[in-house]
């Protein structure tokens, strides 16, 4: 559940990698932050549920795992 919601609240870091990051490089917050100011786009929600199942899943396998021993 920790790394679940470390995960999620990096999209919060959005600020300070957009300040940080080189002119030529773009991070996925920072893309993701620059598209919903542009343009109203349904993939972005498809990423955003898509990084949300696939971290709920691996925090799922390693409970899994846990529970085992």
């Amino acid at each position: 559940a920790g790394g679940l919601f470390a995960f999620l609240m990096s999209f919060d870091e959005v600020v300070i990698a957009y300040f940080i990051s080189k002119a030529g490089s773009t991070t996925l917050p920072v893309k993701m932050f620059s598209s919903i100011q542009w343009e109203i786009s349904p993939v972005l929600a498809a990423v955003s549920t898509f990084l949300t199942v696939v971290s709920l899943i691996i925090c799922l396998i390693g409970a899994l795992f846990q529970k085992k021993e």
